[in-house]
């Protein structure tokens, strides 16, 4: 015949394995923060996370980026992006646009308006990630597998 458990199914034990064996293992490079999804979650396409949204500049990893300060005064976020200005092959200045406004800043090389700048773009710091993890966390997600 069938051979099953017989006996009584308990409550599962919570906190019986601490949560950094099932959390992702990466930091940012810049300011330290511990990602806080779990194991795998890159392969599943989902971005890291931190509990302090903010970061620090480090000049290594140039980790700026802007921000339209019109589509914040409208409550959205969006990153614009730097597009060089070029005439026969040579850079002379940038544009800035946004996904919503279109340009909202340009300027030269040769001279360029820094509180204009100020008043339309916002810088915002981000994390920077690697492919390698902390090296104080071995191994993968086996204990998850064991459970």
């Amino acid at each position: 015949g069938e051979v099953g458990y017989a006996g009584e199914l308990h409550a599962p034990v919570w906190g019986a394995l601490p949560d950094h064996f099932f959390r992702c293992p990466y930091k940012c490079l810049s300011c330290g923060a511990q990602c806080l999804e779990t194991v795998g979650h890159v392969t599943e396409h989902v971005p890291h996370r931190v509990a302090e949204q903010l970061c620090t500049y480090s000049g290594t990893y140039d980790n700026i980026e802007y921000v339209c300060q019109a589509c914040i005064k409208k409550g959205k976020r969006n990153v614009v992006t730097q597009v060089e200005n070029r005439t026969l092959g040579m850079a002379w200045g940038s544009k800035w646009n946004c996904c919503d406004c279109g340009i909202v800043y340009s300027s030269s090389y040769i001279g360029g308006n820094e509180r204009d700048k100020i008043e339309r773009l916002r810088p915002d710091y981000c994390h920077v990630w690697v492919d390698t993890p902390r090296q104080d966390v071995q191994g993968g997600n086996s204990a998850r597998i064991a459970i």
